[in-house]
């Protein structure tokens, strides 16, 4: 599987995560992002560096899929996905058997950001299975990230 995480729609909160990518030292190689705002792809390269491109061509090469889509456009979110690509989706309102069936795809989580408050306390963390692939480790006020299941290092 490949590390590429494609970002399909950066509007507000497409772009938030992609900006925490960066600012987390994501290496830009590793993020594509899509917009159907010709003027705006240039703002995106222009501003971070990434590759702008159409959502079949970023579905191809990315692991890991950001649908970040309004949800009555998730319908123009196209591409063929390989059975080992994770989609997460922070759409409002779209429960996940929605997003499997729209895409024919079982790899899916639903994600809600929030903005991070005070760091965690090792009591304060619990860890859940989300499938044999993905573990859920949830952290107080909102703080969730998303795991493969092999890591140790999840807190």
């Amino acid at each position: 599987m490949t590390d590429r995480v494609a970002i399909l729609g950066t509007g507000k909160m497409g772009e938030a995560l992609l900006s925490g990518m960066v600012r987390a030292g994501r290496p830009l190689g590793e993020l594509v992002v899509t917009t159907h705002d010709g003027g705006r792809a240039g703002v995106l390269r222009e501003r971070y560096g990434v590759e702008v491109t159409d959502n079949a061509s970023a579905v191809k090469s990315a692991g890991t899929i950001v649908i970040a889509v309004k949800p009555q456009d998730m319908h123009s979110v196209r591409g063929s996905l390989r059975e080992e690509t994770l989609l997460l989706s922070i759409m409002a309102g779209v429960p996940i058997r929605s997003i499997s069936a729209e895409f024919q795809h079982e790899r899916v989580v639903r994600v809600m950001p929030f903005a991070q408050s005070a760091p965690p306390t090792a009591a304060s963390i619990k860890i859940r299975y989300l499938d044999a692939h993905v573990v859920v480790v949830e952290k107080p006020a909102g703080m969730t990230t998303l795991r493969h299941a092999e890591e140790r290092n999840w807190p």
